[in-house]
């Protein structure tokens, strides 16, 4: 009996093992995707920003010219 014990708990406890790294494995997914979009939103709002910047450059050298 006790043997049976021993080795069902053992058991469990490798259960528990694998479900705690199967659920680590599934919450870094997330948390990586989220990171990533978090990156590719940064460097957009960046091209944006230097696309603003060159159109304004580019609007002031022709007001400029045009005075």
């Amino acid at each position: 009996v006790v043997s049976r014990l021993v080795e069902a708990t053992a058991m469990l406890q490798q259960q528990l093992v694998e479900e705690k790294a199967s659920r680590q494995k599934a919450e870094e997914f997330p948390q990586q995707e989220q990171k990533r979009t978090n990156e590719e939103s940064h460097d957009f709002r960046d091209n944006v920003e230097k696309a603003d910047e060159e159109e304004n450059r580019k609007n002031g050298e022709k007001w400029c010219a045009i005075l």
